[in-house]
This record gives C-alpha cells, sequence and structure tokens, in this order.
C-alpha cells in the first residue's frame, strides 16, 4: 500500500472554514525566521450513525447515517462520531486522518454497544487503518473477523483505542511496519485464533498498553500464539495488564526500553513473560503456572526485575531462566525483593537459572522449592548448582558475591494452593524487602510500606484489627444438576458503629469459587469476566449492606464441591484486607438436559 507523502515545505497555510460564507479562507503566520507554515483548523463536529439511518441524511442524530464507513469517508479532523447500539455487518476502513490535537473519533454512543461483525461480511478486517493517524476508536466490539478486528499496515501514528472487546478474530490487535505514539487501554482481547496484540515486523515505538486483558488466544490449534507479542521496537509501557491461558507465552516483547509494571500472567501454554531487550524492566508481576518457564529474559538484554512473584509450573524443567541459557554472552540483571517459589511436585526442576554471561546484582529475595532441594539456583557464572542449605549458610553469597540479604524460606502464602498470593503475618517477607528500590504501591495499588518496612514480591501486606465487616453468603440450594444455574447471594454488612470506607483497586467487589473434595480450585467466578482497573470506593454506614448476586452455570464433573464467597482484596484506612465466607458443601448430580455452553460474557 503507498505510503504518506511528507510535506516539507517551510510555508505553512492555515485554513479556517468560515461558517456564515461557506468559504475557505487562509491566514498565514510567521514562524521565526522561517516563512509561514500551514495549519488546519478544525471543525469539530459531532455525527451519528444508526442501524435505522441513512446513507443519503445529514448524520444528525435525528437524522444518522446508516453505515460506519459513511462516517469514515466523510468525518475531518476534529470531528467524531457517534455509533447508536446493535450489530453492524461491514467492514470499515479508515483512510481519512486526524491532525495534532484534533483526533478522528470513533465512539460508542453512551450506554449502548455498537458491534462490529464479520460473521456474514466477505472481508477479512473490522478497522483497516490504511496509513492514517490522530484516530481514536471508543467503545466498541469486534468480533468474528478472519483476519484482524483492528489492523494497521504501518505509519499510523498516534492512535488510541479503549473500552474495546474484541474475539473471534485472528489477531484481535495487528500492527505491520512502524507505528509510533499508540494508545490501548482497557481491552478485553480473548478467545481470538492467534494474537492479543501483535507488532510484528514493527518497529513500535512510544507504545501504552494499559488495563489490557489478553486471554484464551491461540488455543485449540497449532498456532500456540502468544498473548502480546512486539518483534521490535523502543519505550514500551506495560501497565496493569494480564496475559493468561493464551496458547503460546503470555508477554513476549523483544523491543528496547520496554516497562512491564502491575502485571499478572498464568497458564499460559508456554512461557508466561519473555523479555528479550535492553532496559527491559519488570516490577509488582506476578506469573505462576506456566507451561514452559515464568519468566525468560534472554541473552544480550539488560533487566530489572523488582517485587515480583513467580511460582510454580506445569510442568518439569527451570522456573525461571535469567541471561539465556548455556551462554556466555554478557547480559546484566538486576533481581530485587522477588520471590521465586514452587509447591507443584510435577515441577521438580531447579528454580532459578543463570548462564555464564550473567552479570547479577540481587538481593532481598526469597528462593522456596521442596521438591528440589539439591539444585534451587544453578549459575554457570558462579561456579555450579546450590543447594537449599548452601544459601541458608552463606555460600551461594560467598560465590555469586550476591544476595547478601535473600532466604530460603516457605513465603507463607495465605492459600497457594487457591492461587492467593498475598502473605500472611507471619511470611519472611514481611518487612524485609529493600525500600531503596520498591516502587511506590504494589500490584493492587495499595502504598508501600504498610508495615516497618516494605515486603518481599507484589502484594503489601497490612492486617485490619478488629474489623466490623460481615460477609455472609447464600446459595439458592446444596443440589444442582451438570447445566443448571447457580445462585449465588453475597452482603456485606458494616456491623460497627462507625462509617466505614471501603477502596477497591478495580470494579470487582465480589467473587466466589468452587473447589474440589481435595481443595483443589475448579472454578473462580471472576477468572472468566473482565474489570476495569478503575478505582471504586464505597461508604458503608452503621447497619447498611452492599451487596451482589453472581451467578453460573454449573459445568462440573458428578460429585461433591466446597462453595466459597468472597470480596477481593480492598482498602479500610489504607489498611488491606480480604474476607471470605466458610465454605458451603453441594452435591452436583447427573443432569437430563445437555449442557450447551454459550459466549463469555463480561
Amino acid at each position: 500500500m503507498p505510503t504518506r507523502a511528507k510535506a516539507l515545505s517551510a510555508l505553512v497555510v492555515i485554513l479556517a472554514v468560515s461558517a456564515s460564507l461557506g468559504m475557505m479562507s487562509m491566514r498565514f503566520e510567521k514562524v521565526g525566521s522561517e516563512e509561514p507554515i500551514a495549519y488546519a483548523q478544525a471543525k469539530n463536529q459531532t455525527f451519528y450513525v444508526a442501524l435505522d439511518g441513512d446513507d443519503a441524511s445529514p448524520g444528525t442524530i435525528d437524522q444518522p447515517w446508516r453505515t460506519i464507513q459513511r462516517a469514515a469517508d466523510t468525518l475531518e479532523p476534529g470531528d467524531m462520531v457517534y455509533i447508536r447500539g446493535g450489530v453492524y455487518e461491514e467492514y470499515v476502513e479508515l483512510s481519512r486522518g486526524g491532525s495534532y490535537g484534533n483526533y478522528i473519533t470513533y465512539a460508542a454512543y453512551p450506554g449502548e454497544t455498537p458491534i462490529l461483525d464479520g460473521e456474514n461480511v466477505d472481508w477479512k478486517y473490522g478497522f483497516n487503518l490504511v496509513y492514517e493517524s490522530y484516530i481514536k476508536i471508543d467503545g466498541l466490539v469486534i468480533r468474528n473477523w478472519d483476519g484482524f478486528g483492528i489492523v494497521s499496515w504501518g505509519q499510523s501514528d498516534h492512535i488510541v483505542i479503549k473500552n474495546v472487546e474484541i474475539y473471534n478474530t485472528g489477531s484481535a490487535i495487528r500492527l505491520f511496519d512502524h507505528h509510533d505514539d499508540w494508545i490501548v487501554e482497557n481491552a478485553y482481547l480473548h478467545h481470538n485464533s492467534l494474537i492479543g496484540v501483535d507488532c510484528a515486523p514493527g518497529p513500535g515505538t512510544n507504545i501504552v498498553l494499559r488495563n489490557v486483558q489478553s486471554m484464551y488466544n491461540g488455543v485449540g490449534g497449532e498456532t500456540a500464539a502468544d498473548g502480546f507479542a512486539f518483534e521490535s521496537g523502543n519505550n514500551i509501557l506495560v501497565e496493569d495488564c494480564e496475559a493468561s491461558y493464551n496458547g503460546g507465552d503470555g508477554f513476549d516483547f523483544k523491543s528496547d526500553g520496554t516497562q512491564l509494571v502491575r502485571v499478572v500472567a498464568h497458564d499460559n501454554g508456554r512461557n508466561n513473560i519473555k523479555l528479550w531487550g535492553e532496559n527491559s524492566r519488570l516490577i509488582n508481576a506476578l506469573s505462576y503456572d506456566s507451561g514452559l518457564t515464568n519468566l525468560v529474559l534472554a541473552e544480550g538484554g539488560s533487566y530489572h526485575v523488582i517485587n515480583c512473584l513467580f511460582a510454580s509450573r506445569s510442568s518439569y524443567g527451570y522456573l525461571a531462566t535469567l541471561g539465556g541459557y548455556d551462554t556466555s554472552t554478557p547480559t546484566p540483571l538486576v533481581l530485587y525483593n522477588n520471590i521465586f517459589y514452587n509447591d507443584n511436585p510435577v515441577m521438580g526442576g531447579t528454580t532459578v537459572y543463570f548462564p555464564a554471561g550473567a552479570v547479577l546484582t540481587a538481593d532481598n529475595n526469597i528462593y522456596w522449592n521442596p521438591y528440589r532441594t539439591d539444585a534451587v539456583i544453578c549459575a554457570e557464572f558462579a561456579g555450579g548448582c546450590f543447594s537449599s542449605n548452601d544459601i541458608k549458610d552463606g555460600t551461594w553469597h560467598a560465590s555469586s558475591g550476591v544476595d547478601a540479604n535473600s532466604a530460603y524460606a516457605d513465603p507463607l502464602f495465605v492459600d497457594a494452593t487457591g492461587k492467593d498470593f498475598h502473605l500472611t503475618v507471619e511470611s519472611p517477607a514481611v518487612d524485609a524487602g529493600n525500600p531503596a528500590v520498591a516502587p511506590n504501591s504494589d500490584l493492587e495499588g495499595i502504598s508501600r510500606p504498610q508495615g516497618s518496612g516494605v515486603d518481599i514480591g507484589p502484594y503489601e501486606t497490612c492486617q485490619t484489627s478488629n474489623n466490623p465487616l460481615n460477609l455472609v453468603m447464600e446459595l439458592d440450594t446444596t443440589t444442582y444438576k451438570t447445566g443448571e444455574q447457580m445462585n449465588v447471594a453475597l452482603r456485606l454488612t458494616n456491623e460497627g458503629d462507625s462509617e466505614v470506607v471501603l477502596v477497591f483497586p478495580t470494579s470487582q467487589m465480589f467473587d466466589f469459587q468452587v473447589l474440589d473434595d481435595s481443595g483443589r480450585e475448579v472454578y473462580k467466578w471472576s477468572s472468566e469476566r473482565f474489570f476495569l482497573a478503575a478505582i471504586t470506593t464505597v461508604t458503608l454506614k452503621p447497619g447498611e449492606t452492599l451487596e451482589q448476586s453472581l451467578t453460573w452455570a454449573i459445568d462440573l464433573e458428578l460429585g461433591s464441591y466446597i462453595v466459597i464467597g468472597m470480596m477481593t482484596r480492598f482498602t479500610v484506612d489504607g489498611s488491606s484486607t480480604i474476607l471470605q465466607t466458610p465454605g458451603t458443601a453441594i452435591q452436583v448430580t447427573s443432569s437430563t438436559v445437555e449442557y450447551q455452553g454459550g459466549e463469555m460474557k463480561n
């Protein structure tokens, strides 16, 4: 596709439209000693699209257009189109762009959900960006495209994509050649056959991915595609994002200057987090139960890993490989306040591996792997493998020159089996971190420190004393058939004498989990839902109750189970806490009607 021409003239003409005369006038300005340079003055008009509209109409709220493409063929810099709710079976080619300060915006009409659906469209792409810049896409659902949900072929810069859900496409968001200044935020990208966000060959520079969940992509076939993948680039910020249950890697970034901050990755088919570039940073990350390795840092890059947790994997091998494998390529590594943990006997391999080329600076880390105590750390640069006793008696520190204040110890999580990796007050990680390098807040936004020092790992712990809050769960019955709907009512009551202000890190407040008779979690209500990373504040006066009803169409084998209701972690008066109900036993019996699973709903 042709590239855009770049204007290099020193003469700039400022165009202004005279609404009263219907004429175009020109205004010239002197810029320094140069000749005038021209700017286009935006009209900033608002248009509307609706399913009952007509493309021959003027595009007003009373006489809307029928198609989004009609808007794309018309909008000028600064214009916005509101798209009314409903299913639009069309593809949209964005061949008109905005300008600096004057984006062209495609937005859902407030309170409504427009869906761009390709199931009956003879084309491969939902939104196709044709070398245009300064465009915003806000509030749409994009689904059922054989190619890509949103695709840009290159040189489309200053793009904002937010509040979108994209599923059942090839890759949800696909960037080909050079892209600069993109923001993707508040997005749920799931059940796509390829990658959630894919930039290849790139580069992508000055990219922000914020509150993006990329899940269940690239599964069920031969692709093993990733949640996020960048083949090249620089200055990438990935913040408050999750990559889980993808067929390939969770996060895979070959870009330089990449920062992953407050990210979660688990149950990906291959590696949860893989970084390759120079000046890469991983801060407040939680990575567990990878198919291969929880953290891979490739040789030749340079890395900071601060206040993270890497827990277990579903197969034998290394929990983390830091600096490549069997290589002498110099690779600077800075590791502080991290937990490397395994409680899965299947894993059984070395917890952490360092090659000969690792240039390591590390301290205030905790290692724990009772299933491989003879080789907890293997470090070729330090002469071999080191046991749990070597870490305890200082042999590892003496040989490596690092980890003087690190430990081999059980971090004592709240419920590692149930994947609650918050620290108990008895944990050796509490108040044991290095404050000089710790971030100011934790994975959930809770400020550090909460005690006399910062905690090791991504969670900061503080217990709330004299808690006046009481959480109660009620089920509609205790005997269910497979496929039958379970109704879970959760009520939180302030039983104290004073007002209580609860602050939640996301829009989620309630949850419930189902455990089998061995205590293994088999279902969690929140695991298949998307929550905005927006702070939610709730005030409960004495005697007031906060309640929510949660439902689930049961998909379990016959047998006995335990249901536990819970509040997500929240803060009261700056202190962090979590509440859960006692377990309620249920029985699942055979169904007389075959259960048909439907689409995932938020």
